[in-house]
């Protein structure tokens, strides 16, 4: 019998913070993402809003755009 590293939920806060950097920098803002995310699997919501409020207070929270 294999194990299986499937997530049933998103609580992990590295990962959480990972993904929404990845997506704000892929072009999606934070008003966005907790619904993008929960469509692609559950997520701890009250975590990842602790997560929005710490890119936002360093300035992560925008999409970076080259110039």
């Amino acid at each position: 019998m294999s194990m299986s590293t499937e997530i049933t939920r998103l609580d992990d806060r590295a990962l959480i913070r990972q993904l929404v950097r990845e997506l704000v920098d892929g072009g999606y803002c934070l008003d966005e993402l907790d619904v993008k995310l929960s469509q692609i699997v559950p997520v701890d919501l009250d975590l990842l809003h602790e997560c929005f409020v710490e890119l936002d207070a360093v300035g992560e929270s925008q999409p970076m755009r080259a110039a």
